[in-house]
């Protein structure tokens, strides 16, 4: 009974470790820099161009962005979250800044996952077309996909790069529904993946409001221009 308990005990002690290890890698947007979210209205001018001449300005000091997009039924937009005097270089998008629409979701109407490769003997990320614009939404649902990247000049021109996905449902069961669709269209066309580790939904949830990047868990998962504009299905 004894050995039971211990065996017991070291687990719970190995989770607890490697939750905190996770959050001594995080990283978040500097507190003291105002950041800022933006509606991109120019969508023709969000493309492989314009990621060109971001991660021109960003390889002076590499900062951490994030690309976000929304659907609510027939409608869908696309944000961009950052520093206010980094993203306002780029007027071409037509950008308007919004209130942060994490604020008016809550807990209990949420269902998050964090995306990997399929495989760990897979270095390279593939994906063919987006996943979320044929995923059907009832009334009030909500469908939401999160980049947050890093572009760091060194690892070969490419944005280094945690994927989030939120399900926005009233019932369990019609998260359920919708999660399993993504993640079914996401295997047919991606070799993306739900990570799987001991992170509750809710803790998602919070890294996703908080933009978190994390390094090292990600250390694999690299996105190109392309992938990153495939994937947001611009």
């Amino acid at each position: 009974m004894i050995w039971i308990l211990i065996i017991i005990g070291l687990f719970l002690l190995s989770l607890a470790l490697s939750f905190r290890s996770m959050h001594d890698f995080q990283e978040s947007p500097h507190k003291k820099i105002t950041h800022g979210l933006f509606l991109v209205r120019n969508m023709a001018n969000f493309n492989q161009d314009f990621l060109e001449d971001l991660k021109a300005r960003a390889s002076v000091k590499p900062r951490i962005l994030a690309f976000e997009k929304v659907i609510k039924g027939p409608h869908q937009a696309i944000l961009m979250y950052g520093p206010h005097s980094f993203i306002e270089q780029f007027p071409e998008l037509n950008l308007l800044e919004l209130e942060d629409y994490t604020d008016r979701l809550i807990i209990q109407e949420i269902t998050a996952e964090e995306l990997t490769l399929k495989s760990k003997q897979e270095s390279q990320v593939n994906i063919e077309e987006t996943f979320l614009n044929k995923v059907p939404l009832d009334g009030e649902d909500e469908l939401f996909l999160q980049i947050v990247c890093r572009f760091i000049p060194a690892q070969s021109n490419l944005f280094a790069s945690t994927i989030r996905v939120l399900v926005k449902a009233p019932t369990p069961a019609s998260r359920s529904d919708i999660m399993r669709d993504v993640n079914f269209r996401m295997s047919h066309v991606s070799n993306l993946i739900k990570r799987i580790f001991p992170r509750s939904s809710e803790q998602l949830f919070k890294d996703y409001k908080l933009r978190s990047f994390y390094p090292e868990e990600n250390s694999r998962l690299y996105l190109t221009d392309q992938q990153i504009v495939t994937l947001l299905g611009v």
